[in-house]
């Protein structure tokens, strides 16, 4: 697996995967930019509830179980500097 991550303008910056698939990240205005996509800190947790979420389907299809609906929330404490 390979990633880039590129510097659009401001703090806003373009994330692009091996596969081609493209993510834009930002800050919020607060911290100096213009709040136009999720923050890397945001993907992070993210990722992890996706990570999770594809290891549960992936089992209730081994079962030949699937939801009608699912979701799943996740929650993290974030510091105040980087």
């Amino acid at each position: 697996m390979k990633e880039k991550v590129y510097w659009v303008a401001g703090m806003q910056l373009k994330g692009v995967s091996e596969e081609g698939h493209e993510v834009i990240m930002d800050a919020k205005v607060e911290s100096g930019g213009e709040n136009k996509g999720a923050s890397p800190k945001e993907l992070v947790l993210q990722g992890l509830a996706g990570c999770t979420m594809m290891d549960v389907v992936s089992i209730l299809r081994k079962m030949r179980e699937l939801p009608q609906t699912l979701s799943v929330e996740v929650e993290a404490t974030q510091t105040e500097e980087h």
